[in-house]
């Protein structure tokens, strides 16, 4: 079994807005840690290097770095790297615990990669010697679920919030704080917030009510300018393209368009952008027959250039019934609005 151990690491990384952090400095391509979702917010805790003979290191465990003192005493989410051969995998899950925690011991007889609070579940048998390949790094990171999360809703007057002050905006905001998420929302204007975005600061959107999306994508580029880099962006745009009842076979190319700009414009953000929902009327059918089924197509195109965007099928969140004057949702249908875009950012967040 000796065989399989080459210069095989262990790096342990927390992540907390609570002190000052180092940036990563694991011996983790920056390819492989930038593909991975909030891969900045880690910071080095421990690194060893395992012995390639035994393995075993005798009575303790010799780190190269030791941060424990220092680093974040409690973090939310963990995080392990591991390469084998030329493929490395990733995995991460919640947790509450400290950087004490995260270690590794040595039975003399095999290495045990041991997390010993993750909510009552331990890994203690987790050993090299199971890999068939070789492995070359291990690392444990740790990420804390409380960080800033800055979402930016972009869109018509249904992002505005022509039924409700606040529009999905606030039934949103208030499920990812309720998560642990330290939210702000960010856009070039306040108007049409309610009590809750007020008190809390956080009334800042681009929804435009009546806009077209060419209207958006001429102004996107100096809104972005504004404000800190989003982790979100949320994009739910063209109901307004089809609101003459006419057709038009450019609708989804614009919207291509405008995910270019701002993947460019800022390529750490991640997009969410949604299909249009049902509405009243022949634009319904123009819709159904010129934009909503090609808009998954030019995600993939963009995902396939290596840009952050994800597809959130909105229409089939809210239903006709959730909107009164068949074009913009009441509260209930805001309300599932939100639910939907809680549920992608999740995704997108890791």
């Amino acid at each position: 079994m000796d065989a399989i151990y080459k210069n095989l690491k262990f790096s342990a990384f927390s992540a907390t807005l609570l002190s000052a952090v180092s940036p990563l400095k694991a011996d983790v391509p920056a390819a492989i840690l930038g593909a991975v979702t909030d891969s900045d917010r880690y910071s080095l805790i421990y690194e060893a290097a395992i012995p390639a003979v035994g393995p075993s290191w005798g009575s303790e465990v010799e780190y190269a770095i030791d941060n424990s003192a220092t680093g974040p005493a409690n973090f939310d989410r963990v995080a392990y790297v591991m390469e084998f051969d030329d493929t490395w995998v990733w995995v991460s899950y919640d947790t509450g615990a400290r950087s004490d925690d995260v270690n590794i011991r040595d039975t003399g007889e095999d290495i045990h990669i041991a997390y010993d609070r993750l909510d009552g579940f331990a890994i203690h048998d987790c050993r090299f010697q199971c890999l068939a390949l070789t492995v070359l790094a291990f690392h444990a990171l740790a990420f804390d679920a409380s960080a800033k999360l800055i979402v930016y809703p972009v869109g018509d007057s249904i992002t505005w919030g022509t039924t409700a002050p606040g529009g999905y905006r606030s039934p949103l905001y208030q499920k990812l704080t309720a998560a642990g998420y330290d939210v702000d929302m960010v856009g070039s204007v306040k108007t049409l917030a309610d009590r809750v975005l007020i008190d809390a600061g956080e009334e800042n959107h681009d929804g435009h009510s009546g806009w077209k999306i060419l209207q958006i994508d001429q102004q996107i580029e100096g809104w972005l300018r504004l404000f800190e880099a989003p982790d979100v962006i949320l994009i739910h745009i063209e109901t307004n393209d089809f609101g003459n009842n006419g057709p038009n076979p450019i609708a989804i190319q614009q919207l291509d368009n405008l995910m270019t700009k701002i993947a460019l414009a800022t390529p750490t953000s991640h997009m969410i952008v949604t299909n249009l929902m049902e509405r009243g009327g022949r634009a319904n059918i123009n819709i159904q027959a010129q934009f909503n089924p090609f808009v998954e197509a030019k995600i993939a195109g963009q995902v396939a250039l290596g840009r952050k965007v994800s597809f959130l099928d909105m229409r089939a969140a809210v239903p006709l019934s959730d909107m009164p004057d068949r074009l913009h949702p009441n509260l209930a249908g805001l309300t599932k609005m939100a639910e939907a875009y809680y549920g992608a950012i999740l995704k997108v967040m890791g």
